[in-house]
């Protein structure tokens, strides 16, 4: 990688008079060709919660809710977003033998189209031919995200509606005309459907409707009010009504989830060793669902547990900052380590 990015610096004028839409172009066909013949030769069968929610869509595509008896998904209501975006995929590919393999190849495509939108937005943000010939070279050459599009897991796709989210309110504040309002629409639905297949974009929410919140203190404009309040208020609200619709279809009620304030106990825990993560702040379902399980699924009593453990952490860390400073440490260098053993082991595990 160093190497080619080295020797692209010293093509570079010559590089800049080739048409940046072949670059373009050359990654992502690339993208596909490369991803799907992984794909295919991987034969990578998704577990844990990726076959549960994978599974999950299948089943809804043949009208079967059975699943909605599976005491995951009353924990998790927020995964059945991600249940019908597969379920949606599957019953468009009716009648074909292997829906998880064109699921997969479905994330390829994703892959190719969220490069083709950091190009684009490489450009509005910099307005360099230069830096965004390097981005699609050095996309080119990262074999790592081609390894990731076996995890059926909805995080390439969210990834891809963010970026595109960040393109449309990017064009809407370029605008004045009333192309605007289409620009701004687009934004909205790019990132509610980002949320709505994978809860993680809501950090994506915080610095796109962030970045609005500025524009407006600037331009004090009332469409830009509107634009964030949207936004907000369709994000928040969109996996409350996927969820209300699989009750509705299933005739089942779901039970009460598990708070969500788990997850920020379990990032401040010591490891455990669930599942093979021995590392600090890693997976733990301590103060989830084992949690939620001996509280008979009360998440009143569950969240009062939750509540004294990160207190007791907060006071460890306070208390003691060599041990606060080797645990953040230790998460952090594990969390953003170099990801090819990772892309591997989330898609193949």
């Amino acid at each position: 990688m160093t190497a080619a990015l080295t020797v692209s610096s010293f093509l570079m004028p010559k590089l800049e008079k080739i048409p940046l839409k072949i670059y373009t172009g050359i990654l992502m066909v690339t993208t596909v060709v490369f991803g799907t013949v992984w794909v295919i030769s991987s034969q990578a069968s998704p577990t844990a919660d990726q076959f549960l929610v994978s599974n999950a869509g299948y089943l809804a595509s043949r009208n079967d809710f059975s699943f909605m008896e599976d005491r995951y998904f009353s924990n998790c209501p927020y995964q059945l977003g991600m249940v019908l975006f597969y379920e949606i995929q599957i019953r468009l590919l009716n009648g074909l033998s292997d829906t998880i393999i064109y699921t997969q190849v479905i994330n390829v495509i994703y892959l190719a189209l969220a490069y083709l939108g950091l190009i684009i937005l490489i450009g509005k943000l910099f307005g360099s031919k230069r830096i965004q010939i390097f981005s699609a070279i050095t996309m080119l050459l990262s074999v790592q995200p081609v390894l990731y599009t076996t995890f059926v897991y909805a995080v390439i796709p969210g990834i891809a509606n963010v970026i595109f989210a960040l393109i449309f309110e990017i064009k809407y504040f370029e605008t004045e005309n009333r192309k605007k309002y289409l620009y701004a629409a687009l934004s909205v639905f790019f990132m509610v459907f980002s949320i709505m297949i994978k809860t993680n974009n809501y950090i994506a929410l915080i610095a796109i409707a962030g970045t609005a919140a500025v524009k407006f203190i600037n331009r004090r404009k009332l469409s830009d009010v509107i634009y964030i309040i949207i936004m907000v208020l369709l994000s928040v609200n969109v996996l409350s009504v996927v969820a209300s619709s699989y009750e509705k279809r299933s005739g089942k009620e779901l039970g009460e989830a598990v708070p969500m304030t788990g997850y920020i106990a379990m990032g401040l825990s010591d490891p455990e060793g669930i599942l093979g993560c021995n590392a600090m702040g890693w997976y733990s379902s301590i103060y989830t669902f084992t949690n939620h399980a001996n509280n008979n699924y009360d998440a009143k009593k569950s969240s009062e547990v939750i509540a004294e453990a990160i207190k007791d952490r907060i006071h460890t860390f306070s208390s003691d900052y060599s041990y606060a400073n080797d645990f953040f440490y230790e998460k952090n260098t594990s969390q953003w380590n170099e990801p090819s053993f990772a892309s591997l082991c989330a898609a193949l595990a």
